[in-house]
């Protein structure tokens, strides 16, 4: 029998996405780049060490900005009785764009954790512009599902490990399959010590729109995907429900349900790039203007009435429309209507559908067959390396004898050679 070694098998799983671009930024190093010529070299010093401050500033402040926010909405949450689940982790960085990801196990984490974002990137947003008036900050976000929609990946970290065996020509299709669901073993499971050397990494249809998406992102307007559009409109339905059957005034959550995160507005179709084979896209999103100037804020909300066909707060509209759609495109390996399957959810659908619990139960067979058969290949080599002593004796005399044979043939042959070259 193989022995038995804990199997990591994929389950349903919703993650939420949020990005923040440091906008402004090329063109300061850029404007840094060409005065060169028109500055003394004090000044040149400073110059150049502006942008550097700027970028490091970003790279430090913000994270810890929405560090403070979302443990102020966490504990909140928590004393709501809302579970608030794991802390949102950096995923990476690129360039000027720095991107979060929350694992989502009560759809009400959604709205918190975006506010706690939108807090985060507002308080920056004045940190920064005291120093750089030309630099802002554009935000997105989007959800994605795992396993069936998109995937999971783990890569090593340093090219020595990439040197060692994890990065190799692989046979078929199983073999490469099967040395990344290990790699996926190690980093969820810590099977082995080797697990800081691995980095989690996420692709498929979901980071397409997402990264899309944040194309059209400016300092006050944070697109979201149709799927988080669904899910902040089926969340506050819940909540403000809640909110009529107690006392609305006096609810523990009024400080941090604020009414400018929950309009969810709405500006039209628009074709996204390689999205969903070039069918339009409905384009929501959430306001991030942030000004005491009152004439400019209404100008903002005449702006933003006029561009959709419904109150940005008709939320159950919201939900219709983007169920409809979502089922419209009819194929649940690009996008399907967000589930959690999770005993607390109580806001949006808390099965996974017909079609992906059978696309997932394949996938888990077929990657507990891949795994075992890793298995009973590993003990079998196991077993040739531990064979008795008297075994392993024996065959090495054989190998002796054969060798010290074959010797003495060759020796034979030269002396004869040697002979008749002597004649």
């Amino acid at each position: 029998m193989p022995t038995e070694k804990a199997i990591y098998t994929p389950d349903s799983s919703l993650k939420l996405f949020l990005s923040i671009d440091l906008a402004g930024s090329t063109s300061l190093k850029q404007a840094i780049g060409q005065s060169h010529n028109r500055h003394e070299d004090k000044e040149l010093i400073y110059d150049t060490h502006s942008w550097r401050h700027a970028l490091l500033s970003f790279y430090t402040s913000f994270p810890h900005l929405f560090k403070i926010e979302w443990n102020r909405y966490s504990e909140k949450m928590n004393q709501l009785g809302i579970d608030p689940g794991d802390s949102p982790k950096f995923w990476k960085g690129l360039g000027d764009e720095l991107i979060y990801y929350k694992t989502i196990t009560d759809s009400r984490q959604t709205l918190w954790c975006i506010n706690s974002w939108i807090k985060a990137v507002k308080r920056f947003r004045k940190e920064i512009k005291e120093n750089y008036a030309l630099l802002d900050v554009k935000a997105t976000a989007w959800t994605a599902g795992f396993p069936i929609v998109n995937t999971e990946v783990v890569l090593p970290i340093s090219a020595q490990d990439l040197s060692q065996g994890n990065h190799k020509q692989h046979d078929s299709l199983d073999d490469l399959v099967a040395d990344h669901t290990k790699l996926l073993s190690q980093f969820y499971l810590k099977a082995e010590d080797n697990t800081k050397a691995l980095s989690l990494d996420f692709f498929g249809p979901s980071f397409d729109t997402g990264f899309r998406l944040g194309k059209l992102s400016s300092p006050d307007k944070m697109p979201i995907s149709v799927e988080l559009a669904y899910i902040l409109s089926c969340v506050i339905q819940f909540i403000e429900k809640d909110r009529r059957f107690t006392d609305e005034n006096n609810w523990r959550g009024n400080d941090i349900y604020e009414d400018e995160h929950r309009a969810i507005n709405y500006q039209g179709k628009e074709e996204l790039k390689g999205v969903l084979g070039g069918l339009p896209y409905p384009i929501f999103y959430l306001d991030t203007f942030d000004t005491d100037d009152l004439a400019v804020r209404s100008e903002r909300e005449i702006e933003a009435k006029s561009a959709h066909t419904w109150k940005p707060k008709d939320y159950k509209n919201i939900e219709d429309f983007c169920k409809h759609f979502i089922n419209k495109i009819n194929n649940e390996k690009v996008m399907v209507v967000p589930y959690i399957e999770s005993s607390t959810e109580r806001t949006i659908e808390s099965e996974r559908t017909e079609k992906h619990k059978m696309y997932t139960l394949a996938l888990q067979k077929y990657l507990t067959q891949l795994q075992e058969k890793d298995a009973e290949q590993e003990e079998s080599l196991q077993q040739k390396d531990q064979k008795p002593d008297s075994e392993n004796s024996q065959h090495l005399k054989q190998s002796l004898e054969k060798a010290i044979r074959d010797f003495d043939s060759l020796v034979k042959i030269l002396d004869t050679h040697s002979g008749k070259h002597n004649k």
